[in-house]
């Protein structure tokens, strides 16, 4: 109901799967155009300015009780919706060097999107990242992720020329983050706090004292 002029989504699925035995209808569950889609319905215009890919999972065979057998992929995306009256431009992605394997023939892939903006003659980049869940038992794993996502800034102020950023995310990471003991408790909002990006948190609740809700 607000109409937000940029919106980042983190998690956004795609779901793909034919049919390989049996008969039945293949599964197509793409949310982000199912998002879209859902949003024209309401008179709310958004593009996809830009999208990446992190995980991508295939799915082996799987024979459902009644003896259908399907056979596909999962992917999970970072993206960055614009509203229809912001000028946008420089759309760019990227996934982390830093990522945690798994047992299941994939691995836990994370990375950004970003976008320049312009709106009431303002111009300012916007980053949207997906950092690994700390519960995972990849603390270090999502600090180090940190230190990538540092580079990319830089990467795009190198790129494209310096602009305020704001960078909004999936951070898994709060004030209260005990962060990687093999990197001196560095967490991922130490990180970000200490190279001259401010938790908004506080700007909004005008109090310094409160925990925050960063992540």
């Amino acid at each position: 109901s607000n109409q937000p002029h940029v919106v980042g989504l983190q998690e956004v699925y795609d779901i793909q799967a034919q049919v390989v035995i049996g008969s039945a209808p293949d599964i197509d569950l793409d949310f982000l155009q199912i998002l879209i889609s859902k949003l024209a319905a309401h008179g709310q215009e958004y593009s996809v300015a830009v999208e990446n890919q992190n995980v991508f999972a295939p799915v082996p065979l799987a024979i459902t009780p009644g003896g259908v057998g399907y056979q596909g992929y999962v992917r999970d995306r970072d993206v960055i919706l614009v509203r229809h009256n912001v000028a946008w431009s420089n759309p760019s992605m990227g996934t982390y060097p830093t990522l945690l394997p798994t047992p299941f023939g994939f691995d836990l892939v994370r990375g950004w999107t970003s976008v320049d903006i312009v709106f009431g003659g303002n111009a300012f980049r916007v980053v949207n990242t997906h950092l690994e869940v700390e519960s995972s038992g990849a603390g270090c794993v999502q600090t180090l992720q940190t230190f990538d996502l540092q580079n990319a800034l830089g990467f795009l102020d190198t790129t494209f020329g310096v602009l305020p950023q704001v960078v909004i995310g999936d951070f898994n990471s709060d004030p209260a983050d005990p962060g990687c003991a093999a990197l001196d408790g560095l967490s991922p909002y130490e990180i970000m706090t200490g190279n001259l990006l401010t938790d908004t948190w506080f700007l909004r609740q005008n109090d310094l004292s409160a925990t925050g809700e960063t992540w």
